[in-house]
This record gives structure tokens, C-alpha cells and sequence, in this order.
């Protein structure tokens, strides 16, 4: 029989740890119920994993950022615990044999055979932890962040939708002059030179929350609830920490332009300014020339692909920063940055900090 494919194992795995959005997860059911071949799986991961169930019962979230480290928490507890009794069981066997060679007769212990029960549920949580290979937790961790970022991309998207319905199909855009600085995030100045302060729109207009700009990918990254009084006084997110993302280069004639769905108009943090001073404390953009590594390097809230939000709305994983040919992550033809560049035409997509 041909077996799954990695991608419908992962949506079987997305299932049973109930990791997505409603659409993520409804394919994943459609999956199990249709499949004999997830179905399986699923039940397998069911049969495995239901002997961890009294390990604990701490409530946690549908896909937490910390996926692995609650699932090796667990199996230490639970290898810890039935190891002990394993060794328990296996020392009455023990003491059985060793009364019955002094001819003496022993009733308290029931025979090996039938507590073999309880060492296969033993032995198959020592097997689940002997077995363990972490590179697939940590893919499990991946996988879940990934889900998480692409849901609240997906929520910023909705957010972006509904203020251009509001405002005349305009995507969100501060007033800017082409060859100002783009790169000052946090800076709460009259000028408006950070590419972050366009966002910054659908929060103060409770389009998105702000929780929702956090990639959880990012260890940095601090999700902030911020109270009226702080949105009125505010201009820009306080950090690059309260913001993951990058947003399209923007100007107030880009704004008013019909995109097309394909559009690419946000995407996780764009690697090649990872070293960019995130706020205004610094005078001067460090001149920045691009080399081999920066050109192939990936966000680094994901580190070997990035989500990346369409106009349509979709918002998806991929391990490439080239869309349609186009490299969603530089301006084209540019080799040196100082931190005031545009796009080279209408065409190209560049992701600024």
C-alpha cells in the first residue's frame, strides 16, 4: 500500500493536536474520514499517546508555541513514573522466583503472565521515550509555530480587508516622501520613517489586535495590549519586539493602487535587516552590502522558510523568497543599502522593516 505523504502526516498530526484554523483543521478531518490511511495513523497516534493522559491535566493552548516542551515534559514524567514501576513489578517477579526456590509457598503476588498487561503499558511509555527523536518534536514545534504565525497573518489580512472597505479600497499608509528613511521602528517622531507606522494604522483603528503582529517564532517577541491612552499618544509600535512582520514599501500612490489578489503585501521579518538598529537611538543606517548569505537567508522567525500574506488574503509557508521571480525581500537591482531605497517599478515587491 502507498503510504501518506509527509504533508497529509502532518495534517493528521495538526489534527490530533488540534494545531490550525477552522480551514486547516476541517481538511485534516476530511482527510482522517476519507483516508483508511490517516484514519490508521490517527487512530495509532490515539492507541500510542492515551497512556499519557494521567500524567497531567494542565490546561494548555490549541497549538502552543512550546509544542515540544510540554510533549518531553510529559514523557520524562511519564518515564520517570513507569519506569519505577516497571522496576516495582519486575522485583515481585524477583522475589516470586526466589520464594519459590526456598520451597516457600508465596499467594500475595499474581503470576507474571498476568501482569503482563501492566508492563506493556509500561514498556510502551519507556519505548515512546527510548525512541524519542527530538528533530521530530522540534519539527512538531515548527509546524506549530508556522500554523499560529499563519493564522494571525490570516487575522491581519481580514484586518487589512476591512480597512479598505472602509476607505475606499486603500491599503494602510502614513503620508511618506520617496528616499526618506524607512527603517526607524519605534521612533515617535513627527516624521514618519518607519515602514511599520502604515500597520500601525489597524491597530489604532482596531482593525487587528496587536497581539496579532507577534510572530510566535520570534523569542523576542512581546505581545502587548495597549490602552487608549497609550494609542493616542503613540505613533509606531514601541519595538521591533511588538512587531514580527514586514510590510510592502508604501507611499501614498501605492496605497490608492489596485493590486492584484497575488500581491505580496507582508511577510515575516525580512532577514537581510536583522541587524538594523529598531529604533531611532541610532543616527545613522549603517551602510549594508549584500552578499551571497543575505541573499539566500530566511526570515528569521522560521529560519528555513517564512509566512508570507497575499492581498487575497492567504497567507502561506514557503521555503522560497522569490515570487514570481521576484525577490519579496529586496528592492530589485539594489546591492547596497542605506536604508532609503524604493522599488525599482510597480512590480517590485520590497519588504521593508
Amino acid at each position: 500500500m502507498i503510504t501518506l505523504r509527509r504533508e497529509e502526516k502532518d495534517l493528521v498530526l495538526d489534527y490530533f493536536f488540534q494545531c490550525g484554523t477552522d480551514v486547516h483543521l476541517d481538511s485534516a478531518k476530511q482527510l482522517i474520514e476519507t483516508d483508511p490511511r490517516a484514519r490508521d495513523l490517527y487512530e495509532q497516534l490515539k492507541a500510542t499517546l492515551e497512556h499519557l493522559d494521567h500524567v497531567d491535566h494542565e490546561a494548555h493552548d490549541a497549538c502552543p508555541d512550546h509544542l515540544s516542551e510540554i510533549t518531553v515534559n510529559k514523557l520524562k514524567v511519564a518515564s520517570s513514573a513507569e519506569n519505577a514501576r516497571l522496576q516495582t513489578l519486575l522485583a515481585a517477579e524477583g522475589e516470586k522466583v526466589a520464594a519459590s526456590t526456598s520451597n516457600i509457598k508465596i499467594t500475595r503476588f499474581r503470576s507474571f503472565w498476568q501482569n503482563i498487561p501492566d508492563v506493556a503499558t509500561v514498556a510502551c511509555v519507556l519505548l515512546i521515550v527510548a525512541s524519542l527523536a527530538f528533530p521530530t518534536l522540534n519539527h512538531m514545534r515548527s509546524k506549530a509555530r508556522q500554523v499560529a504565525c499563519s493564522a494571525g497573518m490570516f487575522r491581519v489580512g481580514e484586518g487589512i480587508d476591512r480597512y479598505r472597505k472602509d476607505n475606499n479600497g486603500s491599503l494602510p499608509a502614513v503620508a511618506t516622501v520617496a528616499g526618506d528613511p524607512w527603517w526607524m521602528v519605534g521612533d515617535q517622531g513627527k516624521a514618519n520613517y518607519s515602514g511599520t507606522r502604515h500597520l500601525w494604522l489597524l491597530v489604532t483603528g482596531d482593525y487587528v489586535d496587536s497581539a496579532d503582529f507577534v510572530c510566535g517564532g520570534r523569542k523576542d517577541g512581546v505581545r502587548v495590549e495597549y490602552t487608549k491612552e497609550q494609542l493616542q499618544k503613540l505613533k509606531d509600535f514601541k519595538s521591533r519586539r511588538h512587531i514580527s512582520y514586514s510590510y510592502m514599501f508604501m507611499s501614498d500612490k501605492r496605497a490608492k493602487r489596485q493590486w492584484d489578489g497575488s500581491t505580496v503585501i507582508m511577510a515575516d521579518l525580512n532577514p537581510i535587516f536583522e541587524g538594523v538598529s529598531p529604533s531611532s537611538n541610532r543616527e545613522e543606517f549603517k551602510k549594508l552590502s549584500i552578499g551571497d548569505q543575505l541573499r539566500k537567508a530566511m526570515s528569521t522567525n522560521h529560519r528555513k522558510g517564512q509566512v508570507i500574506l497575499f492581498l487575497d488574503g492567504s497567507a502561506l509557508y514557503k521555503r522560497v523568497r522569490k515570487i514570481s521571480g521576484d525577490d519579496i525581500y529586496m528592492a530589485t537591482d539594489k546591492k547596497v543599502y542605506i536604508g532609503r531605497e524604493v522599488p525599482k517599478d510597480i512590480k517590485d515587491t520590497f519588504l521593508i522593516p
